[in-house]
């Protein structure tokens, strides 16, 4: 009797045991359906597909993201605030839950909260395209809740590191006969340099965003000397900011010196779209117009520059962790002086990746490729046709969030130009650390 009881007792585990299987395996199946549809921007047939797991899953944070997203989208802020608080309060550290709940807030237009979570995303390091769009946020409220109130940030910087081609020049020791002297070879070394630089917010009551933003940096080579470089940096936007939408529009200007010498100044125009397709995609286009002058025994050089470009890029991973995009880029420099060799046509390709792996780490890799096509043979005893130039590049960086007030960096990059014209050829690796100090 008794082994017929526990027979039986095993039986009814096992049966509810598949049942609870089947059961689990019909939610994730059902979550995933759900998460597909946002990604698709199709949140109604999401909410659907969520509304009959409700009393079965609410209170799983994830269930409980993907519904508040699904209300959110479909105009049922208030119920979606609730969803979206019990995924927060669940995990706290789940930051596409947070920045959806401070979306919600903000349709309901309360500013207190939304600005609430914003500050507290803000400091947990997220990926670009959150970081996009806290500031968007952020700059929303400002221009509704204190028009003509200015916001101030400002940061320090000290920066170490090693650099295979301070100089970026060939490795040749001679061309065309002539042994190169040693400023004309590359040459590496060790450097150290510091920055500091400051912005300045101005909201206005249309919604208008006014941006300045000023940038100043030394880097000094021991074994290069002759490259020191000091870069100075400004830019003051105006940007207009709509629910999925942002204009900006603006002036810029730099000033390069080398070693104590002007090297060269710029000043242009930029500007650029960036639209929201939908809660993971983006897409932006830029144009800038630049006139770059050269110090006076180099004003061969002086171009006048356009480019245009265009952006798409992704938010990846349950929680937003991830994002990807792409970069194509068209320009053209139109030299000055007619005698000028500096013509050219531009395009170019990059790709980036970039992952948070917690509140305080975030790594991103960016690969690059951009050609330039020149007008003009350069040195026809070597190459009787026009200069091709093709610059490769890889990026990685490591960003480690110490606290809402330091960063430190680790980096590493590689450039190789590849060009008809030997001189004109070079390697260069860079690695380097650096630690900044925010100050809000």
């Amino acid at each position: 009797m008794t082994s017929s009881c526990e027979r039986i007792f095993i039986s009814l585990i096992a049966v509810l045991a598949l049942v609870y299987t089947g059961l689990a395996m019909a939610s994730d199946d059902g979550l995933r359906k759900a998460q597909q549809m946002l990604n698709l921007g199709q949140p109604a047939q999401a909410l659907a597909i969520l509304s009959p797991m409700e009393p079965q899953l609410a209170g799983d944070s994830r269930f409980d993201y993907l519904f508040g997203l699904a209300l959110l989208e479909t105009g049922h802020t208030g119920k979606a605030i609730f969803a979206l608080q019990r995924s927060v309060d669940d995990d706290p550290s789940f930051a596409a839950a947070r920045l959806d709940l401070a979306r919600a807030y903000f349709v309901e237009e309360n500013m207190v909260e939304a600005r609430s979570h914003l500050l507290i995303l803000r400091d947990q390091n997220p990926p670009t395209a959150a970081q996009r769009e806290i500031r968007n946020l952020l700059a929303r409220i400002d221009s509704r809740a204190r028009p003509g109130k200015n916001r101030y940030q400002a940061y320090a910087e000290f920066a170490t590191g090693f650099d295979s081609n301070a100089n970026g020049a060939t490795d040749t020791s001679s061309f065309l006969g002539f042994v190169l002297d040693p400023e004309s070879r590359a040459t590496d070394s060790p450097y150290a340099s510091y920055s500091i630089g400051g912005e300045i917010q101005r909201p206005f009551e249309n919604g208008l965003i006014w941006n300045t933003r000023a940038d100043l940096g030394q880097r000094n080579y021991p074994d290069a000397s002759f490259v020191n470089t000091t870069l100075g940096s400004i830019r003051s936007r105006i940007r207009s900011l709509g629910d999925s939408t942002l204009y900006s529009g603006g002036l810029m200007a730099y000033r390069l010196n080398t070693d104590g010498k002007l090297n060269s100044q710029g000043i242009g125009l930029e500007g650029d779209y960036q639209r929201k397709l939908n809660r993971t995609t983006y897409f932006s286009v830029l144009g800038k117009l630049t006139m770059i002058r050269y110090a006076d025994n180099q004003d061969i050089r002086d171009v006048d520059q356009f480019l245009v470009g265009s952006t798409i890029s992704r938010v990846f991973g349950a929680a937003g962790l991830g994002n990807a995009g792409a970069t194509l880029l068209l320009g053209r420099d139109n030299a000055r002086l007619s005698n000028s060799k500096y013509s050219r046509y531009i395009t170019g390709l990059q790709v980036y990746v970039g992952w948070n792996f917690n509140s305080k780490a975030r790594f991103r890799t960016m690969v690059g490729i951009s050609r330039s096509q020149y007008d003009d043979v350069f040195f026809p005893q070597q190459v009787n046709q026009d200069r091709r130039d093709t610059l490769s590049q890889i990026t990685l960086r490591l960003t480690w969030k110490i606290d809402r007030h330091w960063l430190l960096n680790y980096s590493f990059s590689h450039q190789k130009n590849n060009s008809n014209v030997e001189i004109f050829g070079f390697d260069r690796n860079v690695a380097g650390v650096s630690l900044r100090r925010i100050l809000r």
